[in-house]
């Protein structure tokens, strides 16, 4: 009888500890299994990102194409604030008149911009910008009925504005990158007037308010890591 009960008490924990070891191969198994899905998710989520698995820019360095075209140095820095959030920071500079004697041209330009992405350095963007500049023109036809006399007489003053913009981020490879922008907003410029590109002697002033185009560029970006 005594043997009986011994055997039956092995048998038992025998078979508590097979199936112990049954529980621990299946939850091994089903954190195998977890790990392995977790891998997939995570591999799947880096070839969507065009950055693969590196950390997004934290800065980018760019020109615009169409400001370079009117000989207008120009270089800007954009600044990751979040995933979502980057600050563009443009400065426009042209120190010196080229070409016709009759022409006048020279400008200081800042138009820093706060902008919104699905991710930042990729794809479409909202953003709103401000604006100053000191400019000094004359002899040119402006678009859109801007300071129509400028054509035969120079200003010189300063301008402020404010404006919204849409563009688009096309990557090219992790580095480089087209940015296409384009924004509306108002302007206001102050300016005092003469009667020629090289006269000096002042013959009016006067400020005039602006709405329409704020913001236009084609830019070539690289980007920092």
């Amino acid at each position: 009888m005594l043997c009986v009960f011994s055997f039956s008490v092995v048998a038992a924990t025998e078979k508590e500890d097979s199936l112990r070891v049954v529980q621990k191969m299946n939850y091994s198994k089903g954190q195998s299994i977890g790990v392995v899905e977790l891998k997939e998710q995570n591999e799947l989520d880096a070839s969507l990102s065009p950055y693969s698995s590196q950390r997004l820019p934290l800065v980018a360095l760019k020109t615009n194409l169409v400001y370079d075209a009117l000989t207008s140095f120009n270089l800007g820095l954009e600044f990751r604030l979040g995933k979502h959030l980057t600050l563009d920071v443009p400065l426009n500079w042209k120190p010196f008149n080229w070409g016709s004697s009759e022409k006048m041209f020279r400008h200081f330009m800042v138009q820093p911009e706060i902008r919104w992405w699905k991710e930042a350095f990729n794809g479409h963007f909202l953003g709103a910008h401000l604006l100053y500049s000191q400019y000094n023109l004359g002899g040119y036809k402006l678009p859109l009925g801007l300071l129509p006399a400028v054509r035969n007489k120079r200003y010189q003053g300063d301008m402020y504005g404010v404006g919204v913009s849409y563009g688009y981020h096309l990557m090219l490879s992790n580095r480089f990158s087209f940015e296409f922008t384009a924004g509306l907003g108002y302007l206001y410029l102050d300016y005092d007037k003469y009667a020629c590109r090289s006269c000096k002697q002042q013959i009016g002033s006067g400020h005039k308010h602006y709405f329409g185009p704020t913001k236009l560029g084609v830019s070539l970006i690289y980007v920092i890591k």
